[in-house]
């Protein structure tokens, strides 16, 4: 089990080239299904495909802390084989939609960004950075319009996204 503490930002769409010619960036195609999950915790598996072909089976289990402003949570992830996967779908919340996403990975004064776009979406974005501790100075890339810090609106979060598919603007 680890904490994960991070911000969460609504960002106008970049281009991808431009993107790539500025930074090293890291590439892969998520699929993130939420399973069926007891109150107060958050279950799901994801599929990250590489541009190399290569893949990898993840499953998570998150829940909320007690934090002075929502940014912690505590998160247990472990890899998983393609049969685990399969038989885990088997437990996919119907209610949601899978949440299908390319994300972009790259670094900036010395913090690791993961900017996602999402297939229902084409002009916005979002795009988060996780952090040692909530305290954690951020300067943003300049290169990234931001709209806005969207980390306590509920309404971003990736499960209310399965929900929606579309970003609220």
């Amino acid at each position: 089990m680890s904490l994960e503490i991070e911000r969460k930002y609504l960002v106008e769409m970049p281009n991808i080239s431009n993107l790539r010619t500025i930074t090293e960036v890291k590439e892969s195609r998520i699929i993130q299904t939420y399973l069926t999950s007891p109150e107060g915790m958050e279950r799901r598996v994801r599929s990250r495909l590489y541009p190399d072909g290569s893949a990898e089976l993840f499953y998570t289990e998150k829940s909320s802390i007690k934090s002075s402003n929502g940014l912690t949570r505590e998160e247990k992830e472990r890899e998983i084989s393609s049969q685990e996967y399969q038989q885990l779908l088997k437990e996919a919340d119907n209610s949601l939609n899978s949440i299908v996403k390319t994300r972009y990975v790259f670094e900036y004064e010395g913090l690791t960004f993961e900017l996602d776009a999402y297939e229902f979406e084409k002009n916005y974005a979002t795009m988060e950075v996780e952090l040692e501790s909530e305290e954690t100075v951020i300067t943003l890339p300049p290169y990234i319009k931001a709209i806005r810090d969207v980390t306590s609106d509920k309404r971003f979060k990736n499960k209310s996204l399965a929900k929606s598919q579309a970003l609220p603007k």
